[in-house]
C-alpha cells in the first residue's frame, strides 16, 4: 500500500478517534497512564503532507493536516485512555457527535493506532513535543 493511500487511511483513523474523546472527557484525567500519551505527535507523508493529533492533560485533544501551505485544524473533541485502549469522542457542527475506539501503544517516541479488531493495519506517530497543552495553530 503507497504512503498516500497510507496517509489517508491513518486521516480518516485519526478522525473517527476525535470523535470518540468528547463522550469520556471526565474520565480521562482520572486514567492511570493518560500521561504516557499526552504530547503532539506526527504522521509525515516525504509528498510535503503531513496529520498531527494532539491529547492534552485536560482529556482534551486535537487534529491538525496540513497539505503544502494550508493546514486543517479540528480541536472540539475528547479523549479516554486506558491501558491499551484509546477512546475519541469528536462534536461536529450540529450537534452531532461520533465516538470511536482503538488499540494503541506508546514505546518511546511512537504511538502506534490499530483496529480494536485486529483487522486492517497499524499507524504509527513520531511524538513532535510533550507539552501538557497544544492547540490549534
Amino acid at each position: 500500500m503507497d504512503r498516500t493511500v497510507k496517509l489517508r487511511v491513518g486521516l480518516l483513523l485519526t478522525v473517527a478517534i476525535a470523535a470518540a474523546l468528547s463522550f469520556v472527557q471526565s474520565i480521562a484525567c482520572s486514567n492511570k497512564g493518560t500521561s504516557d500519551i499526552v504530547g503532539e505527535w506526527q504522521l509525515a507523508d516525504d509528498g510535503g503532507t503531513s496529520q498531527s493529533v494532539f491529547f492534552n492533560s485536560d482529556g482534551t485533544c486535537g487534529f491538525i493536516d496540513s497539505f503544502g501551505n494550508q493546514t486543517y485544524c479540528d480541536s472540539n473533541c475528547h479523549y479516554s485512555y486506558n491501558g491499551d485502549t484509546l477512546t475519541v469522542i469528536s462534536d461536529t457542527d450540529g450537534g452531532y457527535s461520533d465516538t470511536q475506539t482503538v488499540n494503541v501503544s506508546v514505546s518511546g517516541s511512537s504511538l502506534t493506532i490499530s483496529p480494536t479488531d485486529g483487522g486492517g493495519y497499524s499507524v504509527t506517530y513520531s511524538r513532535t513535543n510533550s507539552n501538557s497543552s497544544n492547540s490549534c495553530p
